[in-house]
């Protein structure tokens, strides 16, 4: 039988994650502690409040430091797995788990990560929604028909879709889905219109920062996202 680590993305940040293990762990706190940020790391995991942490030039680093900390506390224990994965920001954390970024490096890279979005979203009402038992064709239709700038952003498994951008757009394209048949509509706790067009300003300044970010050999096959 195959192990594998699966490190969620942005959405499923909770005040108070990480309390226990850094009071339990050293494993998980030298690697929760590895990065100089210019917030405290700990207030916010640990107290929140929820509406700071869910903004996503906090949420990125939170979230990418609390799973260095799992992952550092699962080896400290010996338990390693055979291949890692992780969904959209997720993947910054399966990288360091496969040994290509260290804790240190992973964290600052999504704090670098999650204040070019967070600028790219700047001035815009944006918003996500996941979308469940309605199929691709359809949903983009609804897209299409909805006018503006949404889009089908993530394809997370057969029955959930995810749409996002202008959240005028969004909520008409999730009114038309709800009339096409769509089970549910989930809106997301996320603070912009992540994997669309939108975030072009962003994805141009992680080009740029990681042509000097060093990348260390893979120790642990990373299963990667992929449409």
């Amino acid at each position: 039988m195959k192990t594998a680590f699966l490190y969620a993305g942005q959405g499923s940040q909770r005040v108070g994650m990480g309390r226990d293990l850094y009071a339990a762990s050293p494993a998980f706190r030298k690697a929760f502690d590895a990065a100089e940020l210019d917030f405290d790391l700990h207030a916010l995991c640990f107290d929140g409040p929820q509406e700071t942490l869910n903004q996503t030039q906090y949420t990125q680093p939170c979230m990418v430091a609390f799973a260095c900390g799992v992952t550092a506390a699962l080896f400290d224990a010996g338990i390693r797995p055979d291949y890692v994965a992780g969904l959209s920001l997720g993947e910054y954390s399966a990288l360091e788990a496969s040994g290509v970024f260290a804790a240190k490096a992973a964290i600052e890279l999504a704090a670098y990560r999650g204040a070019a979005m967070a600028s790219a979203s700047k001035g815009v009402s944006s918003a996500m929604t996941a979308v469940l038992m309605l199929d691709r064709e359809s949903l983009a239709r609804c897209c299409e028909e909805a006018g503006g700038m949404v889009r089908i952003c993530n394809y997370n498994c057969p029955g959930q879709i995810v749409i996002g951008g202008e959240a005028d757009a969004v909520a008409r394209a999730s009114e038309l889905a709800k009339a096409a048949g769509a089970r549910r509509l989930l809106p997301l706790r996320v603070s912009g219109p992540f994997h669309t067009p939108l975030m072009q300003p962003a994805a141009k300044a992680l080009h740029e920062r990681f042509k000097t970010e060093p990348f260390g050999e893979m120790q642990i096959p990373v299963l990667f996202n992929c449409l």
